[in-house]
């Protein structure tokens, strides 16, 4: 039996009336009121629990719904914070998708450069160089060569 039922009972006894009566019940009320403020105090605990859990944009609006008693300033400054971290993972995954297009247009302009390249020298060898051995053949099929690396990339 708790605190708060033993005062009620003693309250309640035959001749217990007056000043004591009184006191026995406003002390087993205020008992009473410091458990419903525990609880609530409770309450606002597990809410900042589940906010700082809640970190994606699904989650985090699913928990905030909530009974105003529950809500904090504790609450506000973990939202605060959880709502800092979802905007700072959108952006480096924001950064990260453009660094990603950058490096794919980097390998995309390297691999066209060196195509390029690879083409000049071989039209440069195909100008420069004497080629022996039906050198019309060669450099035909040389040169073709060359069309097709530019075409590649």
């Amino acid at each position: 039996m708790d605190i708060r039922t033993k005062l009620y009972d003693l309250a309640s006894q035959e001749n217990c009336d007056g000043e004591p009566y009184d006191t026995m019940q406003d002390a087993a009320d205020y008992i009473t009121q410091l458990e419903q403020e525990l609880e609530t105090e409770r309450m606002r605990l597990a809410a900042c629990g589940a906010a700082a859990l809640a970190n994606t944009p699904d989650s985090a609006a699913k928990v905030r719904e909530m009974q105003d008693q529950y809500k904090s300033a504790s609450l506000d400054d973990v939202i605060q914070i959880v709502d800092s971290e979802m905007a700072l993972r959108k952006e480096r995954d924001e950064l990260k998708a453009n660094i990603d297009h950058l490096l794919n247009d980097c390998h995309r302009f390297t691999d066209k450069r060196l195509a390029e390249n690879q083409a000049q020298a071989i039209e440069a060898a195909v100008e420069y160089v004497p080629i022996q051995y039906d050198a019309g053949h060669y450099s035909a099929a040389l040169l073709d060569y060359a069309n097709k690396l530019r075409e590649s990339v």
